[in-house]
This record gives structure tokens, C-alpha cells and sequence, in this order.
């Protein structure tokens, strides 16, 4: 048999007519045969690299401009601080500059009298907190009112209070909502339970937006915006909150935003406050002798050299974060949406401070910036590209939940993880009979 014959018969197969799979399956096993053992192995290699370079985000690292040296983040322009406050007192500017993140939200619950002057205060009000919420944290919205956001905690210093939200993802979503019952841990006002009664009855025959409206009507203290509440619309939920604060409360100097899964001591922030403002040594009072006192003040005089200049963005800070490229991680980021090796240093959204100056500059220059899905990181680039420094309070307000011990929660302003509202009803009993709450 000559060459030609041999080589027929090795690879000659007949046709097949109206396939099916397995013939199919067939015809492949025999295409396979024309490739040997070392090149299907280097194929399926090449295959691999690829995809594990493209799923583990190695080749976008490959291509990232440094940060250190590139860093341009649109709206680029010679002096981004000097346009935002040309911005803030020429009008004119403000109609030929048109915003290139043009957020506008409309409020369907809309508290607007909370920053107004209450004659019935000897006290102007000092303190704002604005709180994100969602939806169906109904529970821990009650035990925020009754612990930590409780308005007349003290009679000396007014403070003001209120709940940011979005609209319903689903208008059955909190139909499994629970009212608990009276536990020896949660020790209820008598409002509350009176909301909690006939909240127990409306909760399985009204949708979400019954119940919130419900709410707000009973306590007027939830602000509504028109997003939908979802985890990639906290972007939305903290511009939101700045431009709610910036209409309504732009008087108001000093403003904690806070999601409501963290323990506040109030106490310790107003002392804070107070110490940052005065960079006093000593205090004219008792206070100054005590321990936890000094401690705070030593932690404002630890800021005492830092520019400021009027200025206040303070909460526990990253300093020099990267992005994440893994493509299947929730946050990811793409070349396109961020092509730089690594943030700006910036504040966790969970828990920030800010004096009025600070929240205005933040919320113009949010309008002339690019918007980006991460609410912290996109603060970072506000606050870099505004020259607002930042102030490290990692020791007193902890991203990741700090241990409950009694003699450390007294030196702390605020701790995140306290999703279970009778843990932090109990914690926040504690200090208070501690007094340090």
C-alpha cells in the first residue's frame, strides 16, 4: 500500500448525513487527531493564561496609569478649587458651566422644618445626623431614636436627626417584617410602642412605601429621595444626603453622616468637637480632669499642626487603597470607570464627620466630577481634588466592629456593626449609666 493510500485510510471517514449529536461529537474527536498531544496541551495553556489573567484582573493591572504622576480625574481644569468657588458666588458662571454630574433629587418625604430655628431652644442647634438607612430596618430606626439619635439627650446642646432612604426596590419587600416583642434588653418608649401597635397590624395587608409613609408621618424624620435603594445606589443615597443637607441644613455646623448599623457615643463627639474647635489645653471646667476627657483632647491636639483652614472631613481614613480588578468580585473596577493604580485617601461612607464650609465645597465640586459607583472612594477624589485634608479618626471611629469592653467603648465615638439593634441598645445602656454615652 503506497503513502497516499495509508494516509486515506488513516484519516477517511464518511460523510454524515443528518447528524446528531453524537456524530457530531465524532467528527471532532477525529478533527482532534490532526493535532498531537503537546500542541493541545500548549492550547489549552495559552487558554487558561488568558482567562485567568483576564478573570483575576492581572492584565488591567498591567495597564494602570501611576496615580502618583497621571492622576486626572474629569472635570480636568487648571485649578478645580478655585472654579468651585468661583462657582459658589458668581451665578452667572453657574449658567454657562453646566454640571457634568447632574444629580437632582426630588424628595418624596421631605422633613424640611428639622434645621429650622426652634424658639422653644434657648440653643442654637449644634449637631445634625443624618443617618442611611434602608427600607425595612424599621427596629433598628426605633432604638437609633430612643439611644444614640435621641434629639433631647441633652438639655444643653440641640441636636437634630433624621433618616435618609430611597425608594422601595419592591413593594412587597417588607412584608416579613417583625415586630418584637418586649424583651428584658429593649426597654421602649411608650411612642414607639404605640407605632410598633398598629405597625403589627398594617405590616401584611400594606406595601413598603405604606409602612414609610406611615413612619414618617408618626416620628417626621425620614427623608425619601427618588433611587432605588440598592447596595450600587449608596452613590446615590450619600449624594442624596449632601444635597438634602445643602438645601435645608447649610446653617447647621457640624454633621455626622452614619449608616445605621453603628454604635454613637454623642457624648464623646460633642466633647470632640468642642476640643477641635478650641485646641484647648485645659478645659475651664471639672471635665478637663478626666481621663477620658484628656484622651479626646489629646486626639484634636493631635491635629492642632495639620492645615486647616476651616475645614473639617474627619472618620477612619484609607490612606492608600487600590482598586479591585477581579472581575467577578462586586467591586470591581474597570479601566474605563478608574484607570489609576490606586484612590485618593479617603473616608469610609459609613461613619464621617464634616463642618458645614466642608459639606458645601463637597457638594459643588461633586457636580462638576465625573460620578463614580463607590460613594467613599468618590469623597476621596472630591476632597483631593478640593485640597480638604483629611482627618485620621481611625482610633475613635472603627470601620470594623470593635469589641465590646467597657473601658474601650468609653474613648470611642462610633463603632460599625450593630446590625443586631438590641446588642446596640445594650451596649449604648452601659455607657450611658457609664457616663460616657
Amino acid at each position: 500500500m503506497d503513502r497516499k493510500s495509508r494516509f486515506h485510510n488513516k484519516f477517511h471517514y464518511e460523510p454524515i448525513e443528518n447528524g446528531t449529536i453524537l456524530q457530531s461529537y465524532r467528527r471532532w474527536l477525529f478533527k482532534l487527531r490532526y493535532f498531537n498531544r503537546p500542541k493541545l496541551i500548549a492550547l489549552f495553556l495559552l487558554f487558561s493564561s488568558i482567562s485567568i489573567g483576564y478573570f483575576s484582573g492581572l492584565f488591567f493591572y498591567l495597564f494602570e496609569s501611576k496615580f502618583e504622576t497621571d492622576f486626572r480625574y474629569p472635570l480636568v481644569v487648571d485649578d478645580f478649587r478655585l472654579l468651585v468657588e468661583n462657582l459658589k458666588i458668581n451665578r452667572t458662571l453657574k449658567t454657562v458651566l453646566k454640571p457634568i454630574n447632574d444629580y437632582n433629587f426630588e424628595y418624596h418625604l421631605n422633613p424640611i422644618e428639622k434645621c429650622s430655628i426652634n424658639h422653644s431652644s434657648d440653643y442654637p442647634i449644634k449637631l445634625l445626623v443624618i443617618i442611611k438607612s434602608a427600607a425595612c430596618n424599621v427596629m433598628s430606626r426605633i432604638v437609633i431614636r430612643q439611644s444614640w439619635g435621641l434629639e433631647t439627650r441633652f438639655s444643653d446642646v440641640t441636636i437634630r436627626r433624621v433618616f435618609m432612604l430611597g425608594q422601595c426596590s419592591d413593594p412587597h419587600q417588607c412584608q416579613d417584617l417583625s415586630v418584637p416583642q418586649q424583651s428584658s434588653r429593649l426597654s421602649l418608649s411608650n411612642r414607639s410602642k404605640d407605632f410598633l401597635s398598629k405597625l403589627s397590624f398594617k405590616t401584611k395587608a400594606i406595601n413598603c412605601q405604606t409602612i414609610l409613609d406611615f413612619e414618617s408621618e408618626w416620628f417626621n424624620d425620614i427623608v425619601q429621595a427618588d433611587f432605588i435603594d440598592s447596595y450600587y445606589n449608596n452613590i446615590k443615597k450619600t449624594m442624596a444626603s449632601l444635597q438634602w443637607t445643602f438645601k435645608y441644613c447649610s446653617n447647621i455646623p457640624n454633621l455626622l453622616f452614619v449608616d445605621d448599623d453603628y454604635y454613637v457615643s454623642i457624648k464623646n463627639l460633642l466633647k470632640f468637637i468642642d476640643n477641635f474647635v478650641q485646641l484647648a489645653v485645659e478645659h475651664d471646667d471639672s471635665d478637663g480632669e478626666d481621663e477620658n476627657d484628656r484622651f479626646l483632647l489629646s486626639k484634636a491636639m493631635g491635629i492642632k499642626n495639620r492645615p486647616f483652614e476651616g475645614r473639617f472631613y474627619g472618620g477612619f481614613v484609607f490612606p492608600n487603597s487600590r482598586p479591585l480588578r477581579l472581575v467577578t468580585s462586586k467591586w470591581f473596577v474597570s479601566l474605563e470607570e478608574y484607570p489609576y493604580d490606586r484612590y485618593p485617601p479617603y473616608v469610609t461612607g459609613g461613619c464621617f464627620l464634616l463642618n458645614n464650609s466642608t459639606m458645601i465645597d463637597l457638594y459643588h465640586a461633586s457636580r462638576q466630577t465625573k460620578p463614580f459607583k463607590f460613594d467613599d472612594v468618590f469623597l476621596g477624589i472630591l476632597a483631593y481634588k478640593m485640597d480638604i485634608n483629611l482627618i485620621e479618626m481611625n482610633e475613635l471611629m472603627h470601620f470594623y466592629k470593635l469589641k465590646y469592653e467597657p473601658e474601650i467603648y468609653r474613648k470611642i465615638i462610633g463603632s460599625h456593626g450593630y446590625r443586631d439593634f438590641e446588642q446596640l441598645w445594650s451596649v449604648w445602656s452601659e455607657q450611658k449609666r457609664l457616663g460616657f454615652a
